[in-house]
């Protein structure tokens, strides 16, 4: 699972595809529900990288199967965040953040600092992006920005990029390329 992530990430979809496909090869071979719970999760990541959303939902919720049946709290997390993700962008913007919500909870039991700030990070994101009316999505932006923690260049890259998209929309165009610019530094 882990291995496939980061092979997506790093855009080697073919060994990622190779490594998940080995994976689904040996699931009847009577392997602990973590182990499942893994190569379900796997193909749903994959399948939500490529954009295959019907099937990232259909495995996420094989995937969750496994989380329900063994109560893992670490792989309920991982689970919930991805079953966020996959229902905001099928649509289910209310389900979707509720699951986002539900794995923050979830990360602050398994004592996951880094996963709760980059959860809380997704849903204000898309509470921006699909919910909030733009004075208040804003605002939101300005405030989580000011909160941050200086070493969190990710959370600060993705709550600029969003910040200027909404500036943009607003038609404020300098905050908007003052967003980027800053961004832009955190990225490259």
């Amino acid at each position: 699972y882990h291995l496939a992530v980061a092979q997506v990430a790093a855009g080697k979809l073919p060994e990622a595809r190779k490594n998940l496909a080995r994976a689904f090869s040996l699931r009847n071979n009577a392997l602990e529900d973590s182990s499942l719970f893994f190569i379900y999760q796997g193909i749903a990541y994959y399948r939500y990288a490529t954009g295959r959303l019907g099937s990232a939902l259909r495995n996420v919720h094989r995937a969750g199967e496994f989380v329900r049946r063994a109560g893992l709290p670490y792989e309920g997390m991982l689970w919930r965040e991805l079953l966020g993700h996959v229902l905001i962008l099928t649509g289910e913007t209310q389900a979707g953040l509720a699951e986002l919500d539900f794995a923050v909870s979830l990360a602050k039991g398994v004592e996951r600092r880094e996963q709760v700030r980059s959860l809380k990070t997704a849903a204000i994101i898309y509470r921006a992006r699909y919910l909030d009316d733009s004075k208040v999505a804003l605002a939101t932006l300005r405030a989580e920005l000011k909160d941050l923690v200086a070493g969190d260049r990710y959370s600060r890259a993705s709550l600029l990029l969003e910040l200027a998209r909404q500036e943009t929309l607003a038609k404020r165009l300098l905050p908007a390329r003052q967003a980027v610019a800053e961004a832009s530094r955190l990225i490259l």
